[in-house]
């Protein structure tokens, strides 16, 4: 429990800078509104994020980062596809360099109950991390019948290798499970609210070896298709390769996003 309550400590702590952050464009752009009905009868949905970010923890600096995310609904099928890569420089050295790619497919059995399959792939230069992939097989409730407002939940069993940089910590097989909440709002007639919370705890170990992960961000419409977007990724690995490499990574980031 004192790795989720640092967790938790790390991202409140900024709070009242957050807030101020997160209000300052929702005045700039209220005016502005894109066409709802016609962005609900769509299938599919993609986006494209470049933006600037600061962060501190295991990477503190100056950060550049891209990501893309493509989404395809049908009535019983759902897939989607992300990528996502930061990569930063401090006086020529470099600070950050990671990344992740995301598959999900679900299926629908019945109702809002789905069956549930994932595959992430991730890397961290800094923390050490060669590689880390994992295939998971589950069940999730979704709500999609509006894709201004989603709620996924989902609760898989994943199978886990990890492979570290420099021999620091033997490569690692392993079980685990796949806790995810994601949810998508919206706010105002000009804004979305997207958030994502993980828990992937080795279920040989659940009190020792976990990660938790969050992922929150706010995005305000220019002018369609542009969003400016603000967010925050906060990673907490409570069992790192080494006592040097920090257990919390808190990264912000601000960018324009491109939805089609």
């Amino acid at each position: 429990m004192n790795g989720f309550l640092l967790f938790i400590y790390m991202f409140f702590k900024k709070k009242i800078f957050l807030i101020i952050i997160l209000l300052i464009p929702l005045f700039i752009f209220s005016n502005n509104s894109e066409n709802d009905k016609e962005k609900q009868k769509k299938s599919w949905n993609a986006s494209t994020y470049l933006s600037f970010s600061l962060s501190k923890g295991n990477s503190e600096g100056r950060t550049y980062s891209g990501q893309a995310h493509f989404n395809y609904n049908v009535k019983y099928y759902a897939l989607g596809i992300a990528y996502e890569q930061y990569y930063g420089k401090n006086k020529d050295i470099v600070n950050i360099n990671k990344g992740k790619a995301l598959l999900t497919f679900n299926r629908t059995i019945k109702n809002r109950l789905n069956v549930s399959s994932s595959f992430i792939y991730e890397y961290d230069r800094i923390a050490s991390l060669a590689y880390r992939f994992n295939y998971g097989l589950g069940l999730s409730y979704s709500n999609r019948d509006n894709l201004n407002n989603i709620l996924i939940l989902t609760s898989n069993l994943i199978y886990e290798i990890t492979h570290y940089n420099s021999n620091i910590k033997e490569d690692k097989k392993s079980f685990r499970f796949l806790l995810l909440a994601q949810s998508k709002f919206k706010i105002a007639n000009n804004s979305l609210w997207e958030s994502s919370f993980s828990y992937t705890p080795n279920i040989s170990n659940p009190h020792i070896d976990y990660r938790l992960e969050l992922k929150s961000s706010v995005k305000f419409l220019i002018n369609f298709p542009l969003w400016f977007k603000f967010s925050i990724l906060n990673q907490y690995n409570n069992n790192p390769p080494s006592e040097k490499i920090r257990k919390n990574d808190f990264t912000m980031v601000t960018g324009i996003e491109v939805t089609i």
